[in-house]
């Protein structure tokens, strides 16, 4: 299925991105960290890592279209099901989860001067699509005489859903072809929940 997202998002972009390959591209690289700042949808989600990869050009003196690609990874405890009834010889069914999400995101972005230190900000929005890898132990075999689960077992469970990004980005120039600085961004779902926050340092080339 992710596949399916990538070809699709390809042909919808390679035109666009081929059309504008003769101008000055900014392609920057950040890690930083992930979270999920509510139980929304993942019970206890810790803080995650994020690798975060943009391409961007140019379209007018103080506007810049691109598009984002985010891969981030957190870890989230599932107390909920802490009692699930289990066999005696399994002991205590494993609460941990772990979501592997991956962003593709088409951005427009307000580029302007800040008045010190001769910093840049960015201001970014447009449409991403998310796909989400749940990994968690689930139970199976129910035995109706002993009222318990004999067998438990990692279970992946993956979602693809449309979102509205948010990004910014801080950052100085670096002579002619470079900058650093940071950046980060939110990622809105399904009933205007934020279902991830990511910051870190970020550098850039101009290609």
């Amino acid at each position: 299925m992710k596949i399916r997202i990538i070809i699709l998002l390809a042909i919808v972009f390679i035109p666009f991105v081929t059309k504008l390959a003769a101008q000055n591209a900014d392609f920057g690289i950040s890690l930083g960290t992930f979270r999920i700042p509510n139980q929304q949808f993942f019970e206890k989600p810790r803080l995650g890592f994020n690798l975060n990869l943009g391409l961007y050009y140019p379209i007018h003196k103080h506007w810049s279209l691109g598009t984002n690609y985010n891969n981030s990874v957190i870890e989230y405890s599932r107390e909920s099901v802490a009692n699930t009834p289990l066999a005696p010889i399994l002991g205590d069914l494993p609460i941990d989860g772990r979501v592997n999400s991956e962003h593709f995101s088409f951005l427009i972005q307000r580029n302007m001067l800040l008045p010190v230190w001769g910093l840049h900000l960015d201001l970014g929005t447009g449409v991403a699509v998310m796909v989400e890898a749940n990994e968690f132990y689930d139970v199976g075999n129910f035995d109706e005489e002993m009222k318990y689960y004999t067998a438990y077992f990692w279970e992946q469970a993956t979602s693809i859903e449309f979102q509205l990004p948010l990004r910014y980005a801080v950052y100085k120039p670096l002579g002619n072809r470079g900058s650093l600085g940071f950046e980060g961004g939110l990622f809105f779902g399904k009933g205007m929940f934020v279902r991830g926050v990511f910051f870190g340092p970020r550098l850039s080339i101009k290609i």
